[in-house]
């Protein structure tokens, strides 16, 4: 007698039917992405700058790595740097990838990944250098799973995840845009004295004081790193020309400011590296001290192609 009887009541297992009821979702899931994807090549589906400073820096980067042009102008840098919009500089094929709270030896890292090298390079050399290379926004980039999905299937970019979309259709739908609302500051400071002090006494005091031993070898250290990036994008034949952002003339006089641009003349010395000539003397209008205004960077975009010339 066969104590393990055949029959059992159970029906034999099938995969055709254990996965039937994933199908009908599986198949919603894909038209909604084909509409989006649709949605956004046709550009019904805005992209986004970011909500927040971390996704401002990832969509700038993916863009470039992803876009993979063969750009003309390449700019790296800081926060300084990052205001100088690409569409500052007129017809020129221009790509800025200035990083916020960051450094030039995070741009000349991605560039220097990228098979496209453009035949100019803008580095920002100042204090920030200090910052070193962003090596997880690099290496997420570059990731050689996420790298082909993300340039192919641009729905996977940050700039078009659905939450950052939705802000950025209700900012257009309600006329809310950063040029506005940073014009609206400057003009606020122009008008307001106290307001434009209380607002540059921070970084003021910040720069009162020269730099401690320790901050100088932490900038030494940085300027060798970024020598040494320096050199390997130049052996690739690209021409890189060194710059440092002005700023408002209060802070720009500081001890500590003062130090800084001394320090780093003498850690690039200009009989080895091209510098972006100092700027005509002018009054500079910040929203903070640091950063320019959208029309001086503008200005200070066209003060650039005139050094450039036809390249």
């Amino acid at each position: 007698m066969n104590p393990y009887p055949l029959s059992s009541g159970r029906k034999p297992f099938s995969f055709k039917h254990s996965i039937r009821p994933l199908v009908r979702p599986l198949l919603v899931f894909l038209f909604l992405m084909t509409c989006y994807h649709t949605f956004m090549v046709n550009g019904v589906v805005p992209s986004s700058e970011g909500l927040n400073i971390q996704q401002s820096n990832i969509i700038k980067v993916e863009n470039y790595v992803y876009n993979n042009l063969p750009y003309e102008i390449i700019l790296t840098g800081s926060s300084r740097t990052a205001k100088i919009e690409a569409d500052y500089f007129g017809q020129a094929q221009v790509a800025n990838i200035g990083i916020r709270g960051g450094a030039s030896q995070t741009g000349l890292e991605l560039v220097n990944r990228n098979h496209n090298k453009p035949p100019i390079m803008l580095v920002e050399v100042n204090g920030t250098i200090a910052q070193g290379v962003n090596q997880e926004l690099v290496e997420a980039a570059y990731h050689p799973l996420f790298y082909g999905i993300r340039r192919y299937l641009p729905m996977f970019k940050q700039e078009y995840q659905p939450v950052a979309v939705a802000i950025e259709i209700l900012k257009n739908w309600q006329g809310i845009s950063a040029e506005k609302l940073e014009q609206q500051r400057v003009n606020e400071l122009l008008k307001n004295p106290q307001m434009r002090e209380n607002t540059l006494r921070p970084a003021i005091e910040e720069r009162r004081e020269k730099f401690t031993v320790k901050q100088i070898n932490k900038l030494t250290e940085e300027s060798q790193i970024l020598k040494n990036k320096i050199a390997e994008i130049e052996n690739q034949g690209v021409r890189v020309i060194l710059f440092d952002v002005p700023g408002d003339q209060l802070i720009d006089q500081t001890p500590q400011r003062l130090e800084e641009k001394k320090l780093m003349k003498q850690l690039f010395p200009a009989e080895n590296y091209e510098w972006l000539p100092e700027h005509p003397p002018k009054e500079w209008i910040t929203t903070d001290g640091i950063h320019l205004a959208r029309s001086e960077a503008r200005e200070y975009a066209s003060f650039i192609m005139n050094y450039l010339g036809d390249f």
